[in-house]
């Protein structure tokens, strides 16, 4: 499987074809693998320019805390299953703000809560991690 996190480029007609990302991560992780599966079993292939052209540095920025791993790893699972109805076609946002810029437009989105079954789960291992930490130190 191909990662395709960080800097990702997909032409409109495909990302349609894939019913743009999932809805249903929350945190960080899988989101960048998930639309890699996507991608692959709908569109085939996925191509990568020579490392010479593509080089990117991240922006610094502060992570969010991890997908809890349970969560993750069944999302990643099903993902070739849930692409059809879970997407661009069930995506619920409310627009709050819209700014233009010379160069850009900011937009400030409202995706409302995770649902309580991840929140629990999250939890749940945030707990288990907390007493790794524990029992190591």
């Amino acid at each position: 499987r191909q990662l395709v996190g960080g800097v990702f480029s997909i032409k409109t007609e495909q990302f349609f074809k894939v019913n743009g990302y999932s809805n249903l991560y929350w945190g960080w992780g899988g989101e960048d693998d998930d639309m890699g599966y996507r991608v692959e079993h709908v569109l085939s292939s996925i191509s990568r320019p020579p490392e010479w052209i593509a080089r990117y540095t991240m922006i610094k920025h502060q992570k969010r805390k991890p997908l809890a791993w349970k969560v993750r790893v069944k999302l990643l699972r099903t993902s070739w299953r849930r692409y059809k109805f879970d997407g661009l076609n069930t995506v619920q946002y409310r627009v709050l703000n819209i700014t233009q810029h010379k160069m850009y437009t900011s937009l400030l989105v409202d995706v409302g809560h995770p649902p309580q079954n991840i929140r629990t789960l999250q939890q749940e291992q945030d707990a288990l991690n907390e007493s790794k930490k524990s029992t190591t130190s």
